[in-house]
């Protein structure tokens, strides 16, 4: 059986050269030289009002003047690894599909700017390939700038980038 968790919100405070912590769940005040001193001490000073084991008790520090910034700053992590998610996914869908097509792994790299060519086959299960030095970029722009292959007159140059240099390894 699991003890049970106590969670808390604690409001902080620069007070001179320390924090002052309020916690008004349960009318509690303390401090600490750092933030990490003011949440032990809150954390010590509500298992001693609620007579429980401190490794029971939970607190989110809240910092009144940047609370803003934090929450802002905390939505944008956890868009980021939701992002990666969906990248990681759709990155599987497209190596899929063009290894369904005949696409070699490192064409496959290529296309979807991939530089690290082992993990492709470690994840979809295809031939292991081995790096042979680090990644290079690499342009190959020829005499001068040539056009953008489409032809739209982007004004943009047309580059080559060899994404990683691989060698086939048999185990």
């Amino acid at each position: 059986m699991t003890p049970t968790q106590h969670h808390y919100e604690a409001w902080c405070e620069r007070d001179g050269r320390s924090w002052s912590v309020d916690i008004p769940e349960l009318r509690i005040h303390t401090y600490g030289h750092t933030l990490v001193d003011a949440e032990e001490m809150a954390r010590d000073a509500i298992a001693g009002v609620l007579d429980v084991p401190a490794g029971s008790v939970t607190v989110s520090l809240h910092v009144e003047e940047v609370e803003d910034q934090l929450a802002e700053a905390r939505a944008a992590r956890s868009a980021r690894a939701q992002a990666a998610a969906r990248e990681k996914e759709a990155l599987a869908k497209a190596v899929a599909a063009l290894r369904a097509a005949g696409a070699s792994q490192r064409d496959a790299a290529l296309l979807l700017g991939v530089s690290h060519l082992p993990d492709l086959g470690r994840r979809f299960g295809h031939r292991r390939l081995t790096a042979r030095g680090p990644a290079t970029a690499t342009t190959d722009t020829g005499p001068g700038p040539r056009p953008h292959p489409s032809g739209s007159g982007r004004g943009r140059e047309w580059t080559t980038w060899r994404v990683l240099t691989a060698r086939v390894s048999t185990t």
